[in-house]
């Protein structure tokens, strides 16, 4: 959908973001929009401009001077399935107007051609191949020898796009450097409920008269299942569709999403357009889906390092958290023990532990207890002590996120 601006709006939104970031919003190149801006005379940054106002340096704005041509600015945004196929077709002018003989593809071709003609129909009157050392089809046995011409008028149209046409695991896909695309070749049908015939009514008839006829004689003889069944064996079956072959071929690329868009990926016989004038344009379509499959790869890539990243971010914050969890306790322990031996400090001037205790034994040795708590309390803050103690609780070393256990699944899932 195109955006309109005025020169001045435009001006202003030029000013605002470096080029190649305004070209991601408009889906354009940045090269697009200088030219766009040269068309309109609206001046751009120059260069350096941006590097200099993010290190904080002084810059000035160039105004947007007066201009006889048109105020208003039209921008088309390109959706990405249209920059493939424009990127294809670029490929396709330097390749040149050279169709090369695809001499690789014609035992392949030669093969499932033969193969076509050897197999049963299937219940739809279709033959059809499938997998290593064939090209997946499905036609009606009369369209195998067309079906072969534009095997060759294609393979021919994907080596001038630089695929070849090879045999895979599966079926056989076009390569290339860009990677391999899977396709098949089908033929439309249609299906109408089977109306009997004359010839298969009067079947029907006689059984169904023989059957009564049967059933009449039967008089209890055996049970009534065994009857029935041996009855039905002599059922005449028809089939319970028509199919009408229409010798209407049609090109099925696989299928590659690109958040919402996807590239063309069926060519079918029209009324008056036919594959094999097709076949340029399907090889191109055939080389927009390996770059739609390149790029899909590479965001799948980026994603996937994201979240690499994201995971290894969130365990680093969760044993940052543990540490500090385990830190923050021994030190509300060493604080508890601080804070009593300030209360200790503050209760013994009240007794002199040389008087008052005679004649009171339990005072006595509470006064005993006082001093050696505090002796001990005192010795517990001591840094030896507490190099001990951190060393045994693995705490404040190399060795501080002991027993950290990080549950990935949990974390992400939360």
């Amino acid at each position: 959908m195109p955006r309109i601006f005025s020169r001045e709006q435009f001006h202003e939104m030029v000013w605002s973001k470096p080029m190649t970031e305004l070209a991601k919003e408009f889906g354009r190149s940045d090269v697009a929009l200088h030219k766009v801006c040269k068309k309109h005379d609206v001046p751009r940054p120059p260069l350096g401009w941006w590097a200099k106002k993010a290190a904080g340096k002084p810059v000035a704005v160039t105004p947007l001077p007066p201009s006889g041509k048109p105020s208003k600015i039209v921008i088309r945004e390109r959706e990405p399935e249209n920059e493939l196929v424009e990127s294809t077709r670029a490929k396709a002018r330097q390749v040149g107007a050279r169709r090369t003989e695809a001499d690789t593809a014609k035992p392949l071709i030669e093969r499932t051609v033969a193969e076509l003609k050897k197999a049963i129909p299937r219940p739809n009157g279709l033959v059809a191949t499938e997998g290593r050392g064939v090209i997946a089809c499905q036609v009606s046995p009369s369209s195998i020898a067309r079906l072969g011409d534009i095997l060759g008028e294609l393979a021919s149209a994907a080596a001038a796009q630089g695929f070849a046409l090879v045999a895979r695991e599966g079926s056989a896909q076009f390569k290339s450097d860009a990677g391999c695309v899977a396709f098949s070749i089908l033929e439309k049908f249609k299906r109408t409920k089977h109306a009997l015939t004359a010839e298969e009514r009067a079947a029907k008839a006689a059984w169904q008269a023989q059957s009564e006829a049967a059933w009449k004689k039967w008089n209890g003889r055996g049970s009534a299942f065994d009857h029935w069944e041996a009855s039905s064996r002599d059922e005449p079956q028809f089939a319970d569709w028509d199919y009408e072959h229409t010798g209407l071929l049609s090109v099925e690329l696989e299928v590659v999403h690109l958040g919402l868009t996807t590239p063309r990926h069926a060519f079918r016989d029209g009324i008056t357009q036919r594959l094999e004038r097709m076949a340029s344009e399907i090889a191109i379509g055939i080389a927009v889906i390996a770059a739609a499959k390149t790029k899909r790869q590479r965001e799948a890539e980026e994603r996937e390092r994201h979240e690499r990243e994201a995971r290894v971010a969130r365990e680093a914050e969760a044993r940052r958290k543990h540490v500090e969890g385990r830190r923050s306790a021994a030190l509300a322990m060493i604080a508890a023990d601080l804070e009593e031996i300030e209360r200790l400090k503050r209760v013994l001037p009240t007794w002199a532990p040389d008087r008052g205790a005679e004649g009171h034994p339990r005072f006595a040795t509470f006064l005993e207890w006082i001093v050696a708590r505090q002796s001990e309390l005192e010795q517990r803050i001591s840094p030896g002590f507490l190099e001990a103690r951190f060393e045994e609780d693995r705490l404040f070393g190399d060795d501080d996120d002991h027993a950290f256990c990080y549950d990935a699944y949990r974390d992400e899932n939360r």
